[in-house]
């Protein structure tokens, strides 16, 4: 059985990277919460934990880029 401490940390620092990615619009650190939830998935055999920590990295990354964009097009367009 893997350490359970470590996996607390494992899963403080991938939810901590998540929030940075979503509040900085920082998409490495995207990268890196999902590159935990996926040795949390595998590891640690815990299959919900890291698939939830990938899809909410995944998204963290590439939401606040979407909302950006959108932002800055309708300022453009005159809405």
């Amino acid at each position: 059985m893997k350490d359970q401490q470590g996996k607390k940390v494992l899963l403080l620092i991938g939810w901590s990277s998540v929030i940075h990615a979503f509040l900085f619009s920082s998409i490495f650190t995207g990268l890196v919460g999902a590159g935990i939830g996926w040795v949390i998935k595998k590891d640690y055999q815990e299959r919900k934990q890291g698939l939830y920590l990938i899809i909410f990295s995944i998204l963290a990354a590439i939401l606040p880029q979407v909302l950006g964009l959108l932002i800055i097009w309708s300022l453009n367009s005159g809405f």
